[in-house]
């Protein structure tokens, strides 16, 4: 992304209080730069080349999200309603 890395754009978003699932990608295996993305606010970590059982394990887990049942780490279950789904 040409204005912000992708931890700089999950800290923003973390900051606005927003519990959406966010899946860091980076084609940086190492564990610190992992880490660099969990402790922005990063819900999960996928590395390249994507694994396609990573994948859907990560879809399932944003639907989780946007069905209320999971929250962000930090945040209280009781603070955020579920999200309302988009159809794109």
């Amino acid at each position: 992304m040409p204005e912000m890395s992708g931890v700089e754009v999950t800290r923003a978003v973390r900051r606005t209080g927003n519990p959406v699932y966010i899946v860091g990608c980076t084609g940086n295996a190492l564990k610190e730069d992992q880490e660099e993305y969990v402790g922005a606010g990063a819900d999960q970590v996928l590395t390249k080349p994507v694994k396609q059982a990573a994948l859907v394990e990560a879809i399932e887990m944003a639907r989780r999200r946007v069905a209320g049942e999971t929250v962000p780490r930090g945040f209280a279950k009781s603070q955020h309603a579920p999200l309302k789904s988009v159809t794109v």
